[in-house]
């Protein structure tokens, strides 16, 4: 997940498909949107690949902050 807005990290990874059906909790490391002030735009993408890119995903959301001071 990438923050158009903010260079923080918000984490990923990559799981080996062997067959499942569900990706395991605590497969790959993830902090959740959490935009400190105003509006931001958060863009995830997901890639199947077998030697080579078969298919990609994406999608995008706006969240608006949460926090008041």
């Amino acid at each position: 997940m990438r923050d158009k807005q903010s260079p923080y990290n918000h984490g990923g990874g990559k799981v080996e498909y062997t067959g499942q059906t569900t990706i395991e909790p605590g497969a790959f490391k993830y902090d959740s949107p959490c935009p400190p002030s105003g509006k931001h735009t958060y863009a995830w993408t997901v890639t199947a690949k077998n030697k080579k890119e078969i298919g990609k995903a994406k999608a995008q959301k706006n969240i608006l902050s949460s926090f008041s001071l």
